[in-house]
């Protein structure tokens, strides 16, 4: 329909004498969906609102008028200003108090016929018109000249709810990508924590430019092949007016950027396999690589309507294969073609250097994947958030306990493995957790713990330096949520948010194993072959050498590719030995002691006359 004939039936409607009707079926209509969302939870609803009348009444003004609040506060106005008509007010407490307290429940059981819910639903949406049309003149007077900020607004005030739950998504994910960056941080020696920060945030800006470019189009294109999208939003063409793929309440611009958060989430867990001896430009030109050839590829296959995995009927809720498993194996790739590093030479050396930079990382991963895969606010999106935490919880106990009895020395708890448990299970429940029962969850959680655990000892077998265990973490316990997901998943779950779903093994449909083994495996075996493809012709071209040299990564990466370090204790030992750091002085030069818990810096000297070392006292740790 033509947006100014829109405009124009919703001006014209809202002079019309029977108007407040249409805004009666709006307000009947959400009344009767709290109800719904609160029948989830308590079998005996009646007594629950009778208890509880004004959190319900809050509720359902809050549901009613959020369009209306949201852009009011967006255009720097009185969230309140449409209150000042009491009359809208008054008519959403007569429909709210009607839907809720009517006697013998009539309004409750009328609206539930399906002619009457019809006619409501056709009043409903006549209403959207006048929503449009009030934020697209509010919009008009403050704004005239900004053609995206009318639409946006006049979007909100359709959909509030869901599209502002968008945008909280989005920065949740963000949150997720910061909290990888300060992890890995943590996780890894002093001399390389600057160069991850940095990456997981090179990551985020590499992944745009290539979202921009035509990453969003190869993943979400509705007019691809099984296999992979086409340049049909090049540029974000095309996007602005259109809904998102699988729901007509999300505009599209919205979803892409919700997307985008997703695929740079997966870059960013790929890099860490890069700790201690990767040069910087070759890992963001494989990062660009990466995100085209194996993140658009595998996400258009799950959640495209066209992608092959989709029509097979594979589940995968939150990116168990496109970025767990995939960034799992590639990082197993990456390990292999990068081989040993220096620094395993020394045990002391490999240890976590900020166990504080490992849990905030931890913690702010575990509060974004709060339900942030989620495009609508409803039951299940509330579920989600459960399962999630629950699985995490269940995993984490486990975990302490296997290295609480398992571990050297014995009977000694482990905040590292507390984190590392943490992050594993929430990758756990990533598949799943949109398909899968509360009680379901606990079993990801214990059973996902166990697997990884024991599944770590594969790079021990294999002599792989999986610095930070990513495969295990990601790989191992991708496919394991993928699997589980097959068995477990339940068709009631999707049904809260009106999606079917042929439901897991134990809901009656076995085949459904099949379809995640088969998804899982094509995920695996596509990020591994490819990966290691496209590092080994890299590692050939002239600049673009994967590895740095090996005095540099003694070093430390902080040193050799920034010159800035997280923390500076290389000042000190500068001031107080400013020759051992002089570049013209070849007749210095660095060696590393690796017998001691602290690194101690020598300076060889060439004295003729003693022929041997003269060790520098060291204050503290110069790297």
């Amino acid at each position: 329909m033509n947006k100014e004939l829109l405009i124009y039936i919703g001006s014209q409607l809202s002079h019309v004498r029977i108007y407040p009707l249409f805004d009666m079926c709006h307000y009947l209509l959400t009344a009767l969906q709290v109800r719904d969302d609160i029948q989830q939870y308590q079998t005996a609803t009646q007594n629950f609102t009778r208890r509880h009348p004004l959190s319900c009444w809050i509720s359902t003004m809050l549901l009613c008028f959020s369009g209306s609040i949201i852009t009011n506060l967006l255009l720097g106005e009185s969230p309140l200003k449409d209150f000042i008509h009491h009359q809208h007010l008054l008519l959403a407490t007569v429909c709210w108090y009607s839907v809720f307290y009517f006697p013998f429940d009539f309004i409750n059981y009328l609206l539930r016929f399906i002619p009457i819910r019809l006619v409501m639903g056709v009043g409903k949406e006549i209403q959207r018109t006048k929503k449009i049309y009030d934020g697209v003149r509010l919009t008009l007077i403050l704004y005239p000249d900004s053609y995206i900020i009318v639409v946006l607004i006049g979007a909100i005030r359709v959909d509030a709810a869901n599209l502002v739950w968008v945008l909280i998504s989005t920065m949740l994910v963000w949150i997720m990508i910061s909290g990888t960056g300060l992890y890995y941080s943590g996780m890894t020696n002093r001399k390389s924590a600057l160069s991850l920060l940095w990456l997981s945030l090179m990551s985020v800006a590499v992944t745009s430019i290539q979202w921009f470019l035509f990453g969003y189009s190869l993943s979400f294109s509705r007019s691809g092949s099984l296999f992979i999208g086409d340049l049909a939003h090049i540029a974000m063409k095309n996007i602005l007016n259109e809904p998102a793929s699988g729901t007509i309440t999300i505009t599209a611009i919205a979803f892409c950027l919700f997307q985008l958060m997703f695929a740079a989430a997966a870059t960013t867990i790929v890099i860490g396999a890069v700790s201690d001896r990767s040069r910087m430009w070759p890992t963001i030109t494989f990062a660009f690589i990466w995100c085209t050839l194996f993140y658009n590829f595998i996400s258009y296959w799950i959640w495209s309507p066209n992608g092959w995995a989709h029509v097979l009927g594979s589940l995968d809720h939150a990116g168990g294969v496109p970025i767990h498993i995939s960034a799992g194996t590639s990082a197993l790739a990456y390990s292999l073609v990068f081989g040993t590093r220096q620094t395993l030479t020394n045990a002391q050396q490999n240890k976590p250097h900020n166990i504080n930079n490992l849990f905030i990382g931890t913690l702010l991963t575990w509060f974004g994947f709060k339900g942030s895969s989620g495009l609508v606010i409803s039951s299940r999106t509330v579920m989600v958030c459960i399962v999630t935490n629950l699985a995490a919880c269940t995993g984490d106990i486990t975990w302490s306990m296997l290295d609480y009895y398992l571990s050297h020395p014995k009977y000694k708890f482990s905040l590292v493995g507390f984190c590392f448990g943490t992050m594993a299970e929430l990758v756990c429940s990533t598949p799943g957790s949109g398909f899968i029962s509360i009680r379901v969850s606990v079993l990801f959680g214990i059973c996902g713990s166990i697997c990884v655990y024991f599944g770590r000892k594969v790079k021990k077998i294999f002599q792989i330096d999986d610095a930070f265990d990513i495969f295990a973490q990601h790989g191992i316990e991708g496919f394991t949520g993928c699997i589980f997901t097959g068995i477990f998943a339940q068709k009631s779950i999707p049904e809260l948010d009106l999606v079917s779903i042929r439901g897991g093994w134990l809901d009656g449909y076995w085949m459904q194993v099949i379809y995640q083994l088969a998804f899982a495996s094509a995920g695996f075996v596509w990020s591994f072959v490819v990966t290691l493809i496209i590092l080994l012709v890299m590692n050939n071209i002239p600049g673009l050498s994967l590895r740095t040299a090996l005095k540099d990564e003694i070093e430390g990466i902080n040193y050799d590719q920034f010159n800035e370090y997280t923390h500076d204790y290389i000042e000190l030992q500068r001031d107080l030995n400013p020759r051992l750091y002089s570049k013209r002085s070849p007749a210095n030069r660095l060696v590393i002691e690796k017998r001691t818990d602290l690194m101690h810096v020598t300076q060889q000297q060439h004295d003729t006359r003693l022929g041997k070392l003269k060790p520098i006292s060291v204050i503290t740790n110069a790297w």
